[in-house]
This record gives structure tokens, C-alpha cells and sequence, in this order.
């Protein structure tokens, strides 16, 4: 009764619980994740969720019988065995979850688990596909296994990571792979990966295309396409050609339906091919090759023009080809085609850039001269627009055919032209040769043969022109008289094919025109020159020169030469030449005279001394400035022995050079050296040359001369040593120049001569070549006793010099390590190549030993017993080697060069700007600071940097060279080009600004504001009274005063800026009205009528 009352009572309170107190917590709660069944991870975690708001508690049995608090994601450590995982909730009313969920699972730590981690998963086109897989066992191998028709891989067989499974075919598959631990243990539950290989590729074919080889009219055919495999893909491609097997035209994606673009005339080719859906392309696409026939009327490439009804291109668009059945007009020359034959225009191509041309049968006629007939295949010349070129040379000798009755003789040539511009004419010019009359002959006697001259006949589309004729004949006859050269041409305005006859040459050494005009085809020109010899003894010439263009005096001059005695000038002094001609048009104007004189005796009719001279100035025009040149020549029985040319420039440079020797008493340099004078203040020059170089007796040697504003130097190379230098490094930039390094470089130890003007001083082997400062060794020593000279170690070379009482001492220079130099030659000297030159002065009885290489220690003079006694010993050593690097950056006008350079006691360096017809100094090397220290070799080379802004000298555009001249104590001593840029195209000079006049009295006062870097200005004023002036102020200080002016009279200005070269910028012009009217009387009037007055008398 009892156990019933007590179960009543719990069920009342239970029942209590369960609706007494409120609604029961449903069951939302799910276990997301963890491990179900068996796991070998002995840290499960498990995950879950529920009703929002509620807190949780989970157990895990048989670990922990008990719920506890817990959250999602929860983990736990497990040995071993069989549990169930639980998890309730309380919603925020507290009531319990009733039926919580759980999961029951087994921890196997000893079990064996495979994944499959990547290869085909759904379709594939791979027939060997790859996997990779893995396995948490430590130890364990691998069996795979692929499921499907004609596996290759049908029973579970060993493998490993990554896996190429053998060549499948086409099909479903499915791969399972199982690992196995070291005892034996098997996944029961092998990975496993479904895929689908098409391995298959699919095929391709036209359903509407033009046949293959087909001819078609229609230029936008339609293409139509279907592929083996459904859901294909399609890639088209048009006109592909393979070079070097590389496809120039790449596939793009199009659809089964495709409609070309207009296409040229001639042979195309497409290709389709198509992709399936498991990406298998078609190897073997689908193509048509068809020609597109197009009547072209007009074909143009290179520098050939083709007119004609049809020209039909049967090739492709990238190697054309047309045929032609009618006539066509190959630039104005017609080819006619005769009946069943045609013309084939092949266009250019690598192996002929200039194309071809071939005819199956022609007859060509020009002005009546029969030139071809037959079939011919020839190739057309490749040119550019203004370009004139050869096409073929015809055999007509024997031919029988004639132009204006002179006979043709030798090969005629058909030229073919393509004009400047677009648009121009293109043209044929037929060249060849005409005999001409038979008073002309080859020689003096009556059997000597003629000679012929040049004629061309141009055509164009309007039909046949005489282009050019010129008629030639050097070293002829007429009877006995002697025709050294006679020519006469014209050239048609445009023609090339003629080139105008020149002045004759004057003199003898290398023939060329005595001045040369500049010439151009822009009207007609008539020119014509003769030169005969007289039959004297001198064998005088006489020569005429001139020209016509465009019915106007182009050109002039005249000259007699070798007048022999025939005009002394006084006793035994006779002029020879003189001579005179002028340019007047096209630009520039120059004039050119001269004269030349004999001297002395004559031999066989030569005389002993000849002295020649010329005076040649020529006007600006382009970018080259006005010059005047003079020419001087000594000739010693006709040969040329020395010359020298001296020419100033507008921009104010002098190039000047001379074949000719300077001598400094016991030194002497003689060769060919050209250099330049800068004429601005303060004024330079610099002048180098390859020469040779002689010391006293000393054997001369093949060296470098430098001559500039401080003196002269000659040097030859005695030995050639290492030594540290600066070298840029990779990264080197003109903005940061401090980024150099030093590494040991081989030079030259020079030896030789060096002058300085101002103190008219010559040093044997000093400063000028590779050695500094004269520094005295130590007094004499009485009684014949040795001198020592201390050298000190890695020193490249030194020098030594000991003054002698009344002559040069001879002496033995005795190094520490027992070499021995001796003096074997007192009047002599010595140069032995790598190791020592010896020089005497006996100007200032002085003998200079330089020692290249020399052992460091003291070094023994030892007098000869007869040497004159030596009253002072100096010595010498090697200056350090030049070195530097420098570069320019910016652009335009706005220039600056970055430099580092060694400083070195009494070097100087000059940076000059050096171009064609342009020379600049820039300025001198400043011992600013470096950013950084060069790296490299430890040396004692201290650096030093710095900038030269700087504009571009005046000149035409192109490179130019900066130039480092160094003087070293005074002299100079080396040049070396450190740098190059490219300059842009001179500039012009600006427009004058603020132009501006006031009438004073009867003056008009002109004023304006200065130019930038004008060199002065040119103003031209007319005035409404006739009168047009010109001037010329240097500058716009003072203002332009025109006299004479009154208020009556107008007056106008037109006022340019000059540059130096004397090129003129762009006008500014100015109208300074009349105030009042002006008092004109006209040239002609009616007579005036005059009334009489009063009655009568």
C-alpha cells in the first residue's frame, strides 16, 4: 500500500512538473557533426544545434555517465572503445530537453582510413588521368582498382601517390583505392572517385563552303559547319601561313555558321576545326583553299605603277599575283599583249622584294626604236618613293637603230621611277648611248675611234618626254687639238636620269670639280663645260663653265692654267693659273677664286716650285651656316708636299689642318693633325692628330700630337703598365655619377715633347705625356761622386734630368736592383720599346733618362769620366693616369652633363662639345662632392663630381661627342670623349617682340625687345615713296633710325632675328601711317586752260 502511495505521489509531482509549471522543451536539438561508427581519431569533435536562446549539457558515455555544461564545437579525449555521445537542452524557462539526441561510435585508433585528394572528377579528356591520395596510417600501402568497361586496371592492384592510371578508352569509370597498414590491416571502406573519360577527338566538316580550288565572284562566301560530336565548339582562321613552322594567323572561336569578310581578289584559304564538350580538339581541321577573282585597274607596290581594265589577282593577299590578258601600262610604258598570250605581276616577295614580271610574248617600241621582241620572265627592282631604279639592260649593238639620226650603240636601259610624293607621276626612263658626230675622235690620228653620249627618254602615263641628253667626251680630239674634257646637258625638270655637267678640274692630284654648286631638278637646266689644251710646250689649258635653269644664269666660271713663261710676274717668277667661278642658283650663293704662281727652274716642263691658292665662300642655306675657306698648296716638281686648309664658320668655329712639321729645336712633330678654333671670348682651340714624333737623334716613333691654347705636345708610347682607374658600374647614371668603381687598367707610359706658347718653354718627356713636375733630386756631388734618386714603390715610371756645366752629361742610371742604363751614344740618346728613353738638350745642356718599371729604392747617376760635370739633378715621377666618367641626360635644349673624375695636383679638365660643323666649350671640371666613394680595389684615387647644364651647340641635329681636354701643370695632355647624345634640330631665333616706332621730326624711330641668343637683327623698310632699305643693328640697345621720312609718307617694317650662323628667324612687321596727305604730282596731267581777265584796253 505503501510503494503504491509513493508511486502515486511521484507520479503527481512528475505530472506536476511536466504541466503544472509550464509548456515541456520540444526536441529541436540535431548533432551536426562528428564521428559515427568506427574513427581512429581518438579527439572527436562533435558539433550541434538547437532551439536559439538554450543552453546545452552533453556526456559521453561510458567516460562521463553525468551531463555537463558544454558548447558547439565540442572535443574530447578517448582511448580506445565503444561510446555514445548525448546532448540535451534548457530553454531559457529552464525547461529540459526529454528526448535529447545522441550518437554512438567507436574510437579504433588501430583502423585504416583512405582519401582521395585530387584527379578527374566528371569529365575528363585526359586517357591516363593522375590521382593522389593519403592516409592517416603511419607505414601504410596502397591498392587501387578501376571499376568500368574495358578497365585497365580491373582487381585491386599495389600502387602509390600520385597514380597514372594505364591507357583507358573512352567510358565511365570509377576508381577505388584502399590503403593497407604494416600488419596487414585493410580499409573496409576504400575512396572511391566516379569520372567519364572522352578521349575522342571530333571530326569536322563542311556543309556549304566554296569547293576546293574553285574560282568564285562572290567576295563575302557563307561557311557553314558541323562537327561528329554533339555540343561541340568551332575556331575559324583565315589566310594562315606558316614561317619557320610558326602559324602568322591565330584561331578565334566563330560559329558553325560563318560569313567572311570582304575579300581582296586571289587565293584564300579558311580552316575550321571544332572542340568537344571533354575539350578534345580536332587535329585535322576542316579547310578550303578558293580564289576570289577581283578585276583590279590599279596596282601599286615598290616603285612600280601597273594600269589596266582587269587586273586579276590569283594569288594570295600575302604573295599577290595578277594576270592580265589585255595591255597594261607598267609606269606610262605600254605592254601589249598579243592575241592568246597574257601578263604575269608578281608581287614582292622574300627571295625578290621588288617582285617580277613575266610576258608570254611582247614587241616593245620607244620613239621609234625597236627594243624588244619575245616572251621574257624578269625581276622588278625594289625601291622607295623618290627612288629612281634599274629594271633592265637590252643589248641593241649592231641593231641598226637610230635616235635623231645618231646611231644607238651598246646597252640601253629601262629605269623605272616612283615619285616623292603620293599622288606624283610614276615613270620609265630609257637610257642609252648615241655615237656622236665624227669630228669628235679618240685620238689625233684619223684612225681613231669616235665616242658617244648619254641620252634617256622619260614616260610617264601621257606618253613619251625627252628626259635628258648629255654628251660627254674626255681626253678627245678635234683634228690635233687636244680636248681634255667638253660636255653639254639638259635634264628636264624632275629627271634624274642625267646627271648636269660639273665645272672641269684644275690642277693635278685627285680630279674633282673646281667648285661644286649645288644642284637640284625642280625646272630645266642647261649646263655645259669645256676644257681644251693648247699645243705649247706648257700645255696651257683653257677651261669654260655654266649653266642655265629655268632661263635664268645659274652658274659660271672660267680658268686658264699652266701659262709656263708666258707671264712673269717678276725675274723668275711666273703666274700659272687663274681661275673663277661663281654659284647663283638654286641656293646657296658661293664664289670661288684663285691663283697660282712658279718658281725656279723647270724640268721637262715642270716647274721646280709651284704655289697654288684659294679663296671659297659660300652662303647659308639648311642647316649648314656660311664659310669662307682658303686652300694653299706647295707642289715640288709636281708633287704635292705640303698643304693646308684654314675655313670660318658663321657659327663662329675655325676648322683648319696641315700636312707640314713643326719644329722646337731639339724636338720636332710632323704629320696630318686637323683641329678647331672656338672664336668666342675668351677664344680656344685644340687640335689632334696621328704623327710622328722625333726627340733630338732619338729614333722617331708613330705617336699622338695635341696642340690647344696653352701649347703643344708630342708623345709616343714607351711601355704600357697597370695601373687604378675609375670604371662605371652597371647602375651608372649621369644624374648620380658617384656610382664608379676602381679596377687596375692597362695604359700607356708615353715619353716625348711638350711646348707651352707663353713661356716659349720645351721639356723633354715631362708633363705633356705621362710625367709631372720637375722636383730637385738633391745639389751635385764634387769630385764625379754618385747621385741618388729615391723612387718610390709601384711607381709606373719617372724621369731624371741632369744640367751639365758646359753640355750634356753622360752618365749610367744604375737602378737598386742592379739594372743598368747606359749611355753608349753620347750625341745620340736612346728609345728602347718597354723599358727606357734617353734624350739631350743641348739648348739648356741638359739629359733626360725616362725608366718605365723601375725597381723602388735609390737609383745611382753615375757620371762617365768624360761627361761634363753636372751641376743639378730633378727628377720626375709618373702622374697619375686621367681618369673620369661622365654622361648627358635631358632633352631638347635643356642639356646637362654629369661627371667624376680622379683630382689629381695640376690636372685641368675641359669639357668640349664637339659635332658636325658645331664646337662648344662647356665649361671646366668643378672638385664638387660625391655622394658616395668609389668602390672596387683599395686605391688612393680621391673623386670628385659635378653638373654643366649646358645648350646644344649650333649645328645640324644628330650625335654629338663631349670631350674631356686635359692639361696637366699647364700643358696639355690628353683628350678622351667621354660622352654622346643626340642633339635635337637647330633652333630658329623667336619673332621679335614689342615692335614699336614714333615719328621724330623727320626720322621714324624703330624699337623692339632683345632676342633671346640673337646675334643680332635685320630689318628691311619700305617706304610709300619708293624707297626700300635695308639694316643691320647688332643688337636692340640702339633703336633703327630711318631718315628722311616725312608725314606724308608711310613707311613699313619688317624686322628678323639672326642666329650666329647667320640664319634668320620669323619677321615681325610693323605700318607707321602717313599723318597727312602726300603732295604727289602725277607723271602725266592735261594741259591747264587759262582764262583771261579784265575788259579791254
Amino acid at each position: 500500500m505503501q510503494g503504491r502511495i509513493r508511486r502515486l505521489v511521484a507520479t503527481t509531482v512528475a505530472a506536476m512538473a511536466l504541466f503544472g509549471t509550464g509548456t515541456a522543451l520540444a526536441d529541436g536539438t540535431s548533432v551536426t557533426g562528428g564521428p559515427s561508427g568506427t574513427t581512429t581519431d581518438a579527439t572527436p569533435t562533435f558539433t550541434f544545434t538547437g532551439e536559439p536562446g538554450a543552453r546545452f549539457d552533453c556526456k559521453v558515455e561510458p567516460t562521463s555517465p553525468d551531463f555537463k555544461p558544454c558548447s558547439s564545437p565540442m572535443t574530447v579525449q578517448l582511448t580506445d572503445g565503444d561510446y555514445t555521445f548525448t546532448v540535451r537542452a534548457t530553454d531559457q524557462a529552464g525547461n529540459v530537453e526529454t528526448n535529447p539526441p545522441s550518437r554512438t561510435f567507436t574510437v579504433d585508433t588501430s583502423a585504416i582510413d583512405t582519401a582521395i585528394d585530387a584527379g578527374p572528377d566528371g569529365l575528363t579528356n585526359d586517357p591516363t588521368p593522375s590521382f593522389t591520395f593519403s592516409t592517416a596510417a603511419s607505414g601504410a600501402t596502397f591498392e587501387c582498382r578501376i571499376d568500368g568497361a574495358n578497365s585497365s586496371v580491373p582487381t585491386y592492384t599495389g600502387c602509390s601517390t600520385p597514380f597514372t592510371a594505364p591507357k583507358l578508352q573512352s567510358g565511365a569509370y570509377t576508381l577505388k583505392v584502399r590503403a593497407k597498414s604494416p600488419d596487414g590491416k585493410v580499409d573496409s571502406t576504400p575512396a572511391e572517385r566516379a569520372f567519364t573519360l572522352d578521349a575522342d577527338k571530333p571530326e569536322t566538316t563542311f556543309t556549304n563552303a566554296p569547293d576546293e580550288g574553285s574560282k568564285i565572284t562572290i567576295r563575302t562566301p557563307e561557311i557553314v559547319t558541323t562537327s561528329s560530336e554533339p555540343g561541340s565548339t568551332f575556331e575559324c582562321r583565315l589566310d594562315n601561313v606558316t614561317k619557320e613552322k610558326v602559324d602568322t594567323v591565330p584561331w578565334a572561336p566563330c560559329d558553325a555558321t560563318w560569313k567572311l569578310p570582304s575579300l581582296d581578289g586571289g587565293q584564300h584559304t579558311v580552316e575550321v576545326r571544332a572542340t568537344d564538350p571533354a575539350g578534345n580538339t580536332d587535329d585535322s581541321p576542316a579547310k578550303r583553299t578558293f580564289t576570289v577573282l577581283v578585276c583590279d585597274t590599279e596596282v601599286r607596290f615598290g616603285v612600280i605603277e601597273a594600269l589596266g581594265k582587269c587586273l586579276a589577282n590569283t594569288g594570295t593577299g600575302a604573295a599577290p599575283v595578277w594576270e592580265s590578258t589585255q595591255n597594261i601600262k607598267l609606269n606610262g610604258l605600254t605592254l601589249p599583249v598579243l592575241d592568246g598570250q597574257k601578263i604575269v605581276l608578281t608581287g614582292p616577295t622574300p627571295e625578290k622584294p621588288g617582285g617580277s614580271l613575266a610576258i608570254t610574248n611582247v614587241k616593245l617600241e620607244i620613239a621609234g626604236i625597236k627594243l624588244y621582241d619575245g616572251g621574257f620572265s624578269w625581276d622588278l627592282p625594289d625601291g622607295k618613293a623618290g627612288e629612281e631604279k634599274e629594271f633592265k639592260k637590252i643589248d641593241l649593238s649592231g641593231a641598226g637603230q637610230k635616235l635623231f639620226g645618231m646611231k644607238v650603240e651598246g646597252y640601253a636601259a629601262l629605269r623605272l621611277r616612283r615619285p616623292q610624293n603620293e599622288g606624283g607621276a610614276y615613270k620609265t626612263v630609257f637610257a642609252l648611248h648615241v655615237a656622236l658626230p665624227e669630228v669628235f675622235k679618240a685620238g689625233p690620228s684619223e684612225g681613231s675611234g669616235g665616242v658617244t653620249g648619254d641620252v634617256s627618254i622619260n614616260i610617264d602615263a601621257e606618253g613619251v618626254h625627252l628626259d635628258g641628253l648629255k654628251i660627254q667626251v674626255t681626253n678627245a680630239y678635234i683634228g690635233k687639238l687636244g680636248v681634255k674634257s667638253v660636255c653639254l646637258s639638259f635634264a628636264a625638270a624632275g629627271s634624274s636620269a642625267v646627271a648636269p655637267c660639273t665645272a672641269p678640274s684644275i690642277g693635278g692630284g685627285k680630279p674633282q670639280p673646281y667648285i661644286e654648286c649645288r644642284s637640284d631638278n625642280q625646272e630645266d637646266r642647261w649646263d655645259g663645260a669645256i676644257a681644251i689644251v693648247l699645243p705649247t710646250e706648257a700645255k696651257t689649258e683653257l677651261g669654260l663653265w655654266g649653266g642655265l635653269r629655268g632661263g635664268r644664269l645659274s652658274h659660271a666660271g672660267a680658268y686658264v692654267d699652266n701659262l709656263g713663261t708666258a707671264v712673269p710676274l717678276a725675274p723668275g717668277v711666273f703666274l700659272q693659273s687663274v681661275r673663277l667661278g661663281v654659284c647663283l642658283e638654286p641656293p646657296p650663293f658661293q664664289v670661288k677664286g684663285g691663283a697660282g704662281i712658279s718658281l725656279g727652274p723647270s724640268v721637262n716642263g715642270v716647274s721646280l716650285v709651284r704655289l697654288d691658292g684659294d679663296m671659297h665662300y659660300s652662303d647659308a642655306y639648311g642647316d649648314q651656316p656660311w664659310f669662307i675657306r682658303a686652300d694653299g698648296r706647295l707642289r715640288l716638281f709636281d708633287k704635292q708636299v705640303a698643304s693646308a686648309y684654314f675655313q670660318y664658320w658663321g657659327t663662329g668655329m675655325i676648322d683648319f689642318g696641315f700636312e707640314a712639321g713643326i719644329d722646337f729645336g731639339p724636338a720636332n712633330i710632323n704629320g696630318n693633325v686637323d683641329g678647331w678654333i672656338q672664336t668666342k671670348s675668351p677664344s680656344t682651340f685644340n687640335v689632334q692628330g696621328h704623327v710622328e714624333v722625333c726627340v733630338d737623334s732619338v729614333a722617331c716613333a708613330e705617336g699622338d700630337a695635341v696642340f690647344s691654347t696653352v701649347g703643344a705636345a708630342g708623345c709616343i708610347s714607351v711601355s704600357i703598365v697597370r695601373v687604378p682607374m675609375l670604371v662605371k658600374n652597371d647602375n651608372w647614371k649621369w644624374y648620380a655619377p658617384w656610382r664608379m668603381h676602381v679596377e687596375m687598367v692597362p695604359i700607356k707610359v708615353k715619353g716625348g715633347a711638350g711646348y707651352t706658347w707663353s713661356r716659349k718653354d720645351l721639356d723633354l718627356m715631362l708633363a705633356s705625356c705621362s710625367i709631372g713636375k720637375w722636383v730637385l733630386a738633391r745639389p751635385s756631388q764634387a769630385g764625379g761622386a754618385p747621385t741618388l734618386v729615391l723612387v718610390p714603390a709601384d711607381m709606373p715610371a719617372f724621369t731624371v734630368r741632369m744640367h751639365g756645366k758646359d753640355a750634356p752629361p753622360k752618365v749610367d742610371l744604375v737602378g737598386p736592383d742592379g739594372r743598368r742604363i747606359a749611355m753608349d751614344d753620347y750625341e745620340g740618346g736612346g728609345f728602347v720599346k718597354g723599358s727606357h728613353l734617353i734624350a739631350t738638350n743641348p739648348d739648356d745642356n741638359t739629359t733626360s733618362i725616362m725608366v718605365t718599371n723601375p725597381a723602388a729604392g735609390e737609383w745611382k747617376i753615375e757620371p762617365h769620366a768624360d761627361s761634363s760635370q753636372i751641376t743639378e739633378v730633378d727628377r720626375a715621377y709618373a702622374e697619375p693616369e686621367p681618369t673620369l666618367g661622365a654622361g648627358v641626360g635631358g632633352t631638347g635644349y635643356k642639356r646637362t652633363l654629369g661627371y667624376a673624375y680622379g683630382t689629381n695636383p695640376g690636372q685641368k679638365i675641359q669639357f668640349v662639345e664637339r659635332g658636325e660643323r658645331t664646337t662648344q666649350v662647356l665649361g671646366d671640371a668643378k672638385p664638387g662632392r660625391c655622394k658616395a666613394e668609389p668602390g672596387g680595389i683599395d686605391s688612393e684615387i680621391k673623386m670628385a663630381c659635378g653638373q654643366l647644364k649646358f645648350t646644344p651647340g649650333h649645328g645640324p641635329a644628330g650625335k654629338r661627342e663631349i670631350v674631356a681636354v686635359i692639361t696637366q701643370d699647364g700643358r696639355p695632355r690628353d683628350e678622351k670623349v667621354v660622352a654622346t647624345y643626340v642633339a635635337p634640330k637647330d633652333r630658329l631665333p623667336g619673332r621679335p617682340r614689342l615692335l614699336r616706332a614714333r615719328r621724330a621730326g623727320s626720322n621714324v624711330l624703330v624699337r623692339w625687345a632683345a632676342v633671346p641668343g640673337a646675334n643680332g637683327y635685320t630689318a628691311s623698310v619700305t617706304t610709300s615713296d619708293g624707297r626700300k632699305l635695308s639694316f643691320a643693328p647688332a643688337s636692340a640697345r640702339k633703336a633703327i633710325k630711318v631718315p628722311g621720312v616725312g608725314r606724308d609718307t608711310t613707311v613699313r617694317v619688317a624686322l628678323r632675328a639672326l642666329r650666329i650662323d647667320g640664319a634668320v628667324g620669323k619677321a615681325s612687321r610693323l605700318k607707321v601711317k602717313a599723318t597727312r596727305k602726300d603732295n604727289v604730282a602725277k607723271r602725266k596731267a592735261k594741259p591747264l586752260k587759262i582764262k583771261q581777265k579784265g575788259g579791254r584796253r
